[in-house]
């Protein structure tokens, strides 16, 4: 077995599920591949790709407890405290919340560094600050249903990201760019 699939089956095991045979261990490394290089994280070695993809979810996650926060507090202003963050996923190399775990958490866990954002990336960050801004207009305005409408979509749309590792606005860019190749 090679040490990739070993490397996937550990951390099958560390989630209490087991990767029986070695084609199901490859198969999961071909997943994790996908979801990380949908991300726009690409040219990354296996043992990379198995150990970073968890961490890919740490921002959204962050975001979406800060959202969801916002919304059933009804605390408002945590959302442009959020956008700021958010905006930082665009214009930086990394989103801010990565920081956290490159400059702190990684030392402890021994894992890579979260590499700079791609366009896909930076795209979901897109996709997130205009949504922030509109569930914060929309609270501002009084227009509660849209508001908690938003809030909800934002938090369904993050929770698949952080408990599947599926970046639904990196996949939107994907299929569009596939359809305007076509």
């Amino acid at each position: 077995m090679s040490t990739i699939t070993q490397l996937a089956d550990e951390r099958g095991e560390q989630r209490g599920r087991l990767s029986s045979t070695p084609e199901a261990g490859a198969r999961k490394v071909e997943r994790l591949r996908y979801l990380v290089e949908l991300q726009g994280f690409v040219g990354l070695d296996d043992a990379t790709v198995v150990a970073l993809e968890p961490w890919l979810r740490f921002s959204p996650a962050l975001c979406m407890v800060m959202v969801l926060s916002a919304v059933l507090s009804g605390r408002f202003e945590l959302l442009l405290a959020l956008l700021p963050l958010a905006i930082g996923g665009i214009v930086l190399p990394t989103n801010p919340f990565d920081a956290v775990y490159n400059l702190g958490i990684r030392r402890f866990t021994g894992g890579p560094r979260i590499p700079r954002y791609g366009l896909p990336r930076r795209f979901a960050c897109a996709v997130g600050s205009l949504w922030i801004v509109a569930m914060w207009l929309s609270f501002h305005a009084g227009a509660m249903v849209p508001a908690y409408v938003l809030g909800a979509g934002f938090v369904a749309v993050s929770s698949l990201q952080v408990f599947t590792g599926l970046c639904l606005p990196s996949l939107t860019l994907a299929t569009i760019r596939r359809r305007l190749k076509s």
